[in-house]
């Protein structure tokens, strides 16, 4: 019976578990040697970049989060399989991923960074309305590939199983 009056909580221990071995197998793509040659000074960079996204995103400061994006960044959403490329697309699908989202409810779970600054990863508790006026909540992962300092893909991953009907569906 406590399992039955703590549902939610197991549902949302089990996305978490989800979430994590997600990330892990998609960081475990970077081989040891890559790791191993960080000098610190990229990693460090790429680190407070993430940092200043983390920011903008949950201070809904659309300026301050394009301002991290290369001007031929791509956005990919792994779930919906869309594919965005340039500054103009990927600004207009952020600002639509801020206008959803309660900033207020929105946790950042974890974020950690390639040792050598290539790729920055966050991993949210995402809490929004979605465009037909329906509430969400759920995980997602967000993978940054960085060249000079700049944003030149993000990757989202929905670790839940019914991302696609609660962002799309009144």
């Amino acid at each position: 019976m406590e399992i039955a009056s703590n549902g939610g909580s197991l549902m949302r221990l089990l996305k978490s578990l989800f979430v994590t071995a997600l990330v892990v197998a998609s960081v475990s793509t970077y081989s040891a040697t890559v790791l191993a040659r960080s000098d610190g000074s990229v990693a460090d960079a790429t680190a407070a970049s993430e940092a200043r996204y983390v920011d903008a995103f949950l201070g809904q400061d659309h300026g301050a989060l394009m301002a991290l994006f290369s001007e031929d960044a791509r956005f990919v959403d792994q779930t919906f399989g869309d594919l965005l490329v340039g500054h103009a697309a990927v600004s207009d699908m952020e600002r639509a991923v801020i206008g959803m989202t309660d900033a207020d409810a929105t946790r950042l779970l974890d974020h950690f960074t390639a040792a050598d600054g290539s790729h920055g990863v966050t991993i949210w508790q995402w809490v929004g309305t979605n465009a037909y006026g329906s509430a969400f909540d759920m995980p997602v992962v967000v993978i940054h590939e960085y060249v000079d300092g700049s944003i030149t893909s993000e990757s989202l991953y929905y670790a839940d199983r019914f991302a696609y009907e609660e962002l799309t569906s009144g």
